[in-house]
């Protein structure tokens, strides 16, 4: 234990060295200030951060968006493409069967082995069958049809459709105007 003086007894209390410092040299800011500084410091480097990623997402949406307009675009523009397309393919499907003919009811005989010449039959039955107007057998040889084949059918007992080319327009259009002789036992179209 210290001894005590009258000098030491009647001095103030003990401070702490940071104290006795602060009593010599005076700190140019107090503790308030420090911690304003600092909340200052932190505020704008925080604000600055924020501001730097929010203009750095800012320009990357931006690019994105344009980026979304111009698929945007083609896409629009490819839908009008593919409508167009398909308008164009089905007229040309149409004017490719221009020159087809469907035959419902025709009975096929089946020949040696369940094999059917389905352009020999349709010739025989159209020659057999159908006259112009004048009452002359339309004549129909199996090289006039560039194919004839059934249409699939879920019951192989019916009478298979017959889808019929011709090779010539004429050939198909003369069987259409006599195929009012048939009167509902055949029908063509």
């Amino acid at each position: 234990m210290p001894i005590e003086t009258r000098s030491t007894s009647q001095s103030q209390p003990q401070r702490s060295p940071t104290d006795q410092a602060s009593a010599f040299f005076p700190a140019p800011f107090s503790q308030e200030e420090i911690e304003n500084l600092i909340s200052k410091a932190v505020k704008k480097a925080v604000d600055d951060a924020i501001r730097s990623t929010t203009e750095f997402f800012n320009e990357k949406l931006t690019a994105m968006r344009e980026v979304v307009e111009k698929r945007c675009e083609t896409i629009g523009f490819l839908e009008h493409k593919v409508k167009t397309l398909e308008k164009e393919t089905n007229h040309l499907e149409q004017y490719s069967r221009r020159s087809h003919l469907r035959i419902n009811g025709m009975k096929v005989v089946r020949g040696e082995g369940h094999a059917v010449d389905y352009k020999q039959q349709v010739s025989n039955f159209v020659s057999h069958t159908l006259h112009d107007k004048g009452g002359v057998p339309i004549s129909l040889n199996p090289e006039d049809i560039d194919a004839a084949h059934p249409l699939p059918s879920k019951n192989p007992n019916d009478i298979p459709t017959i889808i019929v080319r011709f090779h010539a327009r004429e050939k198909r259009d003369k069987v259409i105007a006599a195929r009012r002789q048939l009167k509902g036992d055949l029908a063509c179209g």
